[in-house]
């Protein structure tokens, strides 16, 4: 959302909306959570803070909101937090959700998100052991569900498997992983996570003194991230 959004938001729906009883509170409430997105794109932190903190108390104190929205909603905070590297509250707002996402029916493709974004968390913090378990429950849900996961949604958990055993020395499930990954990620339209796939398996033949074959990878690799920025 751009500054034109945010005087929308803020300065005439929830300037308007303030002191009408006839506004539920919880309306008013999304309306501040929009207006703190929108300070996170623009990068004012501190403003964005106050409002979705705003938000979510007052959503939060709601018995009568939808419980799958709510969930919506600590995941959106999780991902501020990550973004602000605050593996606390993070990972708080993030195992919020998941408890009731486990509770709701039908939510298959929203767990499995979460999940992704919480093992993406602990591996930025470098703690692979936490993310093997979230990449474990991931799969499980896969194998239930797998007509609801997109294979896109698919190829991001499998990368992040793939990096994760790698930094746990578990070489024969990470190129594993990172093989199935990168069958599903298009070199043309996502030539990013394709690279990093690519990358990954050629560390692993780097440690196992397959020089020549890591070589001719990275080349490929560095070939594809020229391409990007040239």
């Amino acid at each position: 959302m751009d500054e034109d959004a945010l005087r929308l938001f803020k300065d005439s729906v929830l300037s308007i909306w303030q002191n009408c009883s006839k506004v539920p509170l919880v309306e008013k409430a999304n309306t501040m959570y929009n207006i703190g997105i929108s300070y996170q794109y623009l990068g004012n932190i501190i403003q964005a803070k106050q409002y979705l903190d705003k938000a979510l108390y007052i959503i939060e104190t709601d018995s009568s909101y939808p419980p799958e929205f709510l969930a919506d909603n600590y995941h959106g905070m999780g991902n501020f937090y990550q973004d602000q590297y605050d593996a606390f509250r993070s990972e708080l707002y993030y195992k919020n959700a998941l408890n009731i996402y486990q509770k709701i029916t039908g939510t298959a493709i929203l767990k499995f998100r979460l999940l992704n974004d919480l093992v993406t968390m602990y591996m930025d913090f470098k703690r692979y052991t936490e993310a093997k378990t979230y990449i474990e429950q991931a799969m499980d849900i896969y194998q239930k569900y797998p007509e609801d996961i997109a294979n896109y949604d698919l190829s991001l958990i499998l990368l992040n498997a793939g990096i994760t055993y790698f930094e746990l020395e578990e070489y024969t499930l990470a190129w594993e992983k990172g093989q199935e990954a990168l069958k599903l990620i298009s070199k043309k339209e996502d030539p990013q996570n394709y690279s990093i796939a690519l990358e990954l398996l050629a560390f692993i033949e780097a440690e196992e003194n397959k020089f020549d074959d890591a070589l001719h990878k990275m080349k490929d690799v560095i070939n594809l991230r020229y391409g990007e920025t040239s």
